[in-house]
């Protein structure tokens, strides 16, 4: 018996076809007719909205994996070296941070794509560039930029030491800090400037009076 599917893709959505659980291609907007014979051929169709850029399947590492080809024009394939980390735009707006070693794939052809990419492997501080780029943030939700940006105002009257890995950096100046938190682990201690350091035990700066002796 013969079988005809017709499937609408809608101009803001693309499809997934599967034929016998496998992969057969991509269907984009219109009107599509597919014919098979039952019950020896079956017919999947997953569709996607593409106002949400993020292909977030649970086949998608493996169909651009098994399938190069998709990557020319379907999907825009974002990955980072183990000490760089991304910023992802769409339409002007930063919508991702990829961490290290980690990989993102979008989807092509309705929304303008960017990427800005940084190496964190000795300069891990945030610029002025990257900061300007996350101050658009407001589509990544606040955990991620949690886990992604360590954040600290240091007020006037004050210095902040930096810890790297608990051993000492650098002191930070009176005003606004943020650091990518990847690959290390960040603390910041601060110091009335009246008062001096004189030594670091157990992680934590041990301030003196400065006071002369009698």
């Amino acid at each position: 018996m013969w079988m005809i599917k017709t499937v609408d893709v809608a101009e803001h959505e693309r499809a997934l076809l599967f034929r016998n659980g496998q992969f057969a291609r991509v269907l984009r907007p219109g009107r599509h007719r597919l014919v098979a014979f039952r019950p020896r051929k079956r017919f999947r169709v997953e569709t996607f909205d593409l106002t949400n850029p993020v292909f977030d399947y649970r086949l998608g590492e493996f169909l651009v994996n098994a399938h190069p080809e998709l990557r020319q024009d379907v999907f825009e394939v974002i990955e980072t070296g183990e000490t760089e980390v991304a910023l992802v735009r769409v339409d002007g707006r930063v919508r991702e941070i990829v961490a290290p070693a980690a990989r993102r794939i979008l989807w092509r052809g309705v929304h303008r794509i960017e990427v800005e990419r940084f190496d964190i492997a000795e300069t891990f501080e945030v610029g002025d560039e990257a900061m300007s780029l996350i101050r658009q943030l407001a589509l990544v939700d606040r955990a991620t930029l949690a886990e992604a940006i360590s954040f600290d105002e240091v007020p006037d009257g004050e210095v902040g030491l930096l810890f790297v890995n608990g051993q000492l950096d650098r002191v930070l100046d009176p005003g606004p800090h943020a650091f990518w938190k990847f690959n290390r682990t960040l603390r910041v201690f601060r110091v009335p400037t009246r008062l001096q350091t004189v030594e670091v035990a157990g992680g934590r700066p041990c301030p003196s009076t400065g006071s002369p002796d009698p």
